[in-house]
């Protein structure tokens, strides 16, 4: 089946007891609504529907490739390329937005070999309190920073008290933090992972000259981050940060990350291999079978 050039949102699923399977289709050149040019999703699932997608193309959509939302609503991917979704053209999500995957309100994602190529903002983006995730064998890369703004540009984001696990992934050339995790509750546990070459957001050039970031791995404001067998390399910034964070309003939190480091590598960063701003944190709890080497001559920096 091939999608393209419809509007609003592409493939729409909604309501406890109803099913889609999509198997060799493609997803393409979504628009906004007509009125307003407001979203543009290639696919939106919530209320409770079940989604299955295998083998699938979504291109060039608007505002967020792939959605689910609600509790009881389940996404389901094997063998899914998302790439290139576009910033929203009009409403209150013009020149924003641009994600690949978006998982919120408590739905839950299987997500089985999947390419996230060239989105914005966000390419992974799982959030709120009994949102899941459960993610094996995927590659994402080359996120870009908000068309507007200029910042982010993340490469797999956790909030809210979500949970996620990952095995097996890379992730690549993305900007700002090729992995966060944020607020109490949240919690982000990877094994077998490769982050490297995480880039300053776009707005380094010029709107947020000096804070442009570039991190492989953060954990902030009471999210708990666990990582085994990984190596992270190269980053603009430094290659894990450990620090109290922002909450929803922008406001300093008082609450710090957390994380457990487990046979890994972190190397060659620009600025340090880990930096820790929470006093009290203990160290050792990054140390457990952890190589730190070629840091830019700082293994561990514990300033802002």
């Amino acid at each position: 089946v091939y999608f393209t050039g419809n509007r609003h949102v592409a493939v729409g699923v909604k309501d406890e007891g109803t099913v889609l399977v999509l198997e060799d289709a493609v997803v393409r050149d979504t628009y906004g609504r007509g009125h307003d040019d407001a979203f543009g999703r290639g696919l939106e699932a919530g209320g409770g529907a079940q989604v299955e997608a295998r083998r699938v193309l979504f291109d060039r959509n608007r505002e967020v490739g792939m959605m689910a939302t609600g509790a009881g609503t389940t996404l389901t991917l094997f063998d899914v390329v998302v790439q290139n979704t576009l910033s929203g053209d009009g409403g209150a999500y013009a020149g924003q937005g641009g994600r690949g995957l978006e998982v919120s309100g408590g739905a839950h994602a299987e997500v089985d070999r999947v390419l996230s190529l060239g989105n914005r903002e966000i390419a992974v983006m799982i959030g709120d309190e009994g949102t899941s995730a459960a993610i094996e064998d995927i590659t994402v890369c080359d996120t870009r920073s908000g068309e507007v703004t200029g910042t982010f540009g993340r490469g797999i984001e956790s909030m809210r008290g979500a949970q996620v696990e990952v095995h097996r992934g890379t992730f690549e050339r993305n900007r700002d933090l090729g992995v966060a995790a944020f607020g109490p509750g949240t919690s982000v546990t990877m094994a077998d992972v490769l982050v490297r070459e995480t880039l300053e957001r776009e707005c380094a050039t010029d709107a947020c000259r000096r804070f442009g970031a570039g991190t492989g791995v953060g954990s902030y404001d009471g999210a708990q981050v666990d990582m085994a067998r990984f190596f992270i390399s190269y980053n603009a910034l430094c290659g894990i940060q450990v620090a109290p964070g922002t909450d929803e309003d922008g406001a300093p939190s008082l609450e710090c990350g957390t994380m457990d480091l487990h046979h890994g590598e972190v190397a060659w960063n620009a600025v340090c291999g880990a930096n820790v701003q929470c006093a009290g944190f203990a160290i050792d709890r990054l140390l457990d079978d952890v190589l730190f080497h070629d840091n830019a001559g700082t293994n561990l920096d514990m300033t802002e």
